[in-house]
Order: C-alpha cells, then structure tokens, then sequence
C-alpha cells in the first residue's frame, strides 16, 4: 500500500497519508521518509490533509516519530483530518498537539467526514 495520494475531491487537492495498519516503528520511519519531502515541495500553509491512523499501534517510538513528523509538516499544512484513531490514540494525538502547538488537527471519523470537512477549510 503507498504511503500517500493526492487526492481530487470537489475541485480541492488532498494529500491523503496512508499510516494504517502500522504495528512496527520501522515500517513507520520508512512511510515518514516517503512523505516528508512530499510535504517539503508545496507552498506554505497550502496542503489539506488526511492522515489515516486506523489499525496502527502505539508505541513510546512511534508517539515520537509521530511527534516530530507533525512538527516537520506544520509550515505546509493548512488543515489535518486525523481518522482511524481509537482509544490510546487519543490520548496520544493530544500530546501531539500538546507538543507541537498546531492548532490546525482534528479527529474525524472516516474518510468521507474528513474529506467533506476539508473542502469548506
């Protein structure tokens, strides 16, 4: 599966960041190397996104990884929809926002919610 798409939904572009079913840190450190220079060639303030953690793990590793991601991708990021979150990844998104100080994430439940919200960003 690929690590990410852009995406065309009602004339917006989308980049969709596939980080499901990630249970290994190491799978998830290759799938961040494929997307950060990605996010690195668009415009500041400029990507929609969807960031699908469903079926993923949480570990002490990957909370950092994913800690530091985020932070990586906040000049470029005008609007995340975070879906698949469950539980203790809840708990983990909000020390990501705690970390990172974006105020620019929000949790939606399925693709389809995150994509019709994206739209009016």
């Amino acid at each position: 599966m690929s690590a990410y798409e852009w995406l065309s939904y009602h004339g917006k572009r989308i980049l969709y960041m596939n980080l499901s079913g990630i249970t290994e840190s190491e799978v998830l450190r290759e799938r961040i190397a494929i997307i950060e220079p990605v996010v690195e060639k668009e415009e500041p303030s400029s990507i929609l996104c969807i960031c699908d953690l469903s079926n993923s793990r949480t570990s002490p590793e990957s909370t950092q990884m994913l800690k530091h991601f985020t932070k990586h991708n906040q000049p470029y990021i005008k609007m995340t929809a975070l879906i698949g979150l469950t539980g203790l990844q809840k708990v983990v998104y909000q020390g990501v926002v705690l970390f990172t100080g974006r105020k620019n994430l929000i949790i939606k439940n399925t693709k389809q919610e995150a994509l019709d919200w994206l739209i009016e960003q």
